[in-house]
């Protein structure tokens, strides 16, 4: 888990959107309680959750491709893929963006639901 002063996780919990920390090798280590609503996924798991089991099968080579690259550079993170929505049993595209915080080489993130994609959309066309 990382360490979140409680007004950190005061406000990641307040939000409206999925938010997450990673460690400098790229693990999440902490979610907020939306991304365990949105995705069925505890919020806790020892400390490291596995981001990859809510992602669209066919978005994790793009997906963890882009991440290790942002990861190895230390650059933002951008990309677009479908996450597991639980209450629907579906797949949704999503917008993921992570910024390095002022911790050496951790990541803050957060996810935002896009309403409109179009069925050709392909995972993976964003990057770092």
């Amino acid at each position: 888990m990382p360490t979140l002063t409680d007004n950190q996780r005061d406000m990641a919990e307040a939000l409206p959107s999925m938010i997450w920390t990673a460690t400098p090798n790229g693990q999440v280590d902490y979610v907020n309680h939306v991304f365990e609503h949105y995705t069925g996924r505890p919020a806790d798991q020892g400390g490291v959750i596995d981001w990859l089991a809510v992602v669209h099968p066919d978005d994790h080579a793009p997906t963890s491709r882009i991440w290790a690259n942002c990861i190895a550079s230390g650059a933002k993170y951008q990309a677009e893929f479908r996450i597991f929505h639980q209450p629907s049993n579906s797949y949704r595209w999503h917008h993921v963006a992570a910024t390095p915080a002022l911790q050496p080489r951790r990541h803050n993130s957060a996810l935002v639901r896009h309403h409109h994609r179009h069925p050709r959309h392909q995972a993976g066309q964003s990057g770092c």
